[in-house]
């Protein structure tokens, strides 16, 4: 476990500093003004992909461009991706890196158990952000210790994607709840915007 984790740490130290070399290239064809150059640049960086049939304006850039990306992945998966969220308020007191993480995990981890179909719904009332993921499942999820396990091979390097969304819904004085009655794994999540 020792030698896995070590990998795991070594292969994401490399995938960061080079990361960082893409960045500084970006933020200068930014300073610089050349947002075309910028945008083609960072296209060049994603993986080949086709248009997504989603349209969703939630009124979060970030949310958008990941509902977009989990829509192009479960089309190409051949499952359903229904997505149901009101219109969002730029100011929401959020930060835009725990929205990232927030959905990019809940998704990530729902398209990669499902064979059907995913649903995705997005509401807000009173300052509180509601969200629920619900997905169908080819393989029964396992609990163990209070904690979902992956059936990943390599436990070091995945499995971490619920306790990352369990530590942002803390964050916001919130929740997670888990449900998996009749073959259908919900995630229920709270999160109470920042004053």
């Amino acid at each position: 476990n020792y030698m896995q984790v070590n990998e795991f740490y070594t292969a994401n130290a490399k995938l960061y500093h080079d990361m960082n070399h893409h960045f500084d290239a970006v933020y200068h064809m930014l300073s610089e003004g050349d947002q075309q150059q910028a945008k083609e640049y960072i296209e060049s960086l994603r993986a080949p992909r086709h248009n997504a049939g989603i349209k969703v304006q939630s009124g979060i850039n970030v949310l958008d461009a990941i509902l977009y990306e989990i829509n192009t992945r479960a089309e190409e998966k051949g499952v359903i991706f229904k997505v149901d969220c009101m219109m969002l308020p730029i100011d929401l007191q959020i930060e835009k890196k725990d929205i990232c993480s927030l959905f990019a995990n809940l998704l990530e981890n729902a398209l990669e158990a499902s064979k059907k179909e995913i649903s995705l719904q997005i509401k807000r009332a009173n300052r509180t952000l509601f969200v629920i993921v619900k997905n169908d499942y080819a393989v029964s999820p396992i609990k163990e210790k209070g904690r979902w396990l992956t059936h990943k091979k390599e436990k070091a390097k995945h499995g971490w994607g619920t306790q990352i969304v369990e530590q942002i819904a803390r964050k916001y004085d919130g929740g997670v709840e888990y449900d998996t009655e009749n073959g259908v794994f919900t995630t229920y999540v709270m999160l109470s915007e920042k004053e």
